[in-house]
Parts: structure tokens; sequence; C-alpha cells
């Protein structure tokens, strides 16, 4: 709000007197195991470490949510905020995720060391773009616009 960010990329929707935002793009969270584990059971997950951001992450919430519902008890939790660090933990076949489904695309070429899969019970995220109210310039007009049409 002070001007400092342009435009932000976040959970929302947003509701502020001093912001604007609008739906950017649906995010849908994938679990994504060790290629040795095929089809894991809760008991399987239960003997491997759960790889996460950390609790102020809106995905995060997601997960402790599943975890609850599920009755999964991970050996162990640990917070690493860098997906090319989770990936790296989950080829070694000690650790699992659950990781936005756009980042897993993107590590598609490392798909033989990680079997991935949606999850029903975990939601989709609605993503927003935000912006100062009365300041959203050519240039977040013209970014919006191409991320539209790229079908993100």
């Amino acid at each position: 709000m002070d001007g400092e960010l342009d435009l932000i990329l976040t959970d929302g929707p947003i509701q502020h007197p001093l912001l604007d935002s609008r739906l950017a793009f649906r995010e849908r969270l994938i679990r994504v195991v060790p290629k040795a584990l095929s089809s894991p059971t809760p008991q399987d997950l239960s003997g491997l470490e759960l790889y996460v951001f950390g609790r102020t992450c809106h995905y995060r919430q997601q997960v402790d949510n599943w975890l609850e519902s599920s009755g999964i008890q991970p050996r162990a939790i640990l917070e690493i905020e860098s997906y090319p660090s989770i990936f790296a933990c989950i080829a070694q076949g000690i650790g699992f995720a659950c990781i936005p489904e756009s980042y897993v695309d993107r590590f598609a070429s490392q798909a033989h060391t990680f079997q991935a899969d949606q999850v029903p019970s975990l939601d989709s995220s609605d993503i927003y773009f935000v912006w100062r109210k009365n300041q959203q310039s050519p240039l977040i007009r013209n970014f919006i616009e191409v991320i539209d049409s790229q079908g993100v």
C-alpha cells in the first residue's frame, strides 16, 4: 500500500479500501512422491518426511487441513521454502510434498524421480492480482492482458 510494489499475486479475494484485485488464475495442489511409491497409502506417507513452506503460506494451510482430515502423520514436517530443494529431497526418496501444479509442470524434466497425482480432498486455490486502487499503470494492464492471453 505504500507504493513499494506495483502488483502482487496472492490468495484472495482481497477486499480493502485502498486496493483493487481480480482473479488471476486457479491453482491446484498436486501430491509429489518418490517414483518408487506408485500408489502410496496413508501408511506409506506416514513413514516419509513432508516438505512444506512456512505457516503463513496459503498452500501450507491447505496441506495442514488435508493432513488432519486424512489422518496422515508424516515422520517429520520440514519447512523448505524452495521448490528446487523440495524436488531434490523427493528425488532422494525420503519425503513428499503437495506442490502447485504449475511448479510440478516446471520440473517435468525430472519426472523420472517423482510421481505426481491429484489429491481430490486438496482444494484448488484462487490466486489474485492485487494493486493499489487507481494506480493500475499501462504496464500492469499489459502484463495482466499477456497473462490472460496465455491462458495461465
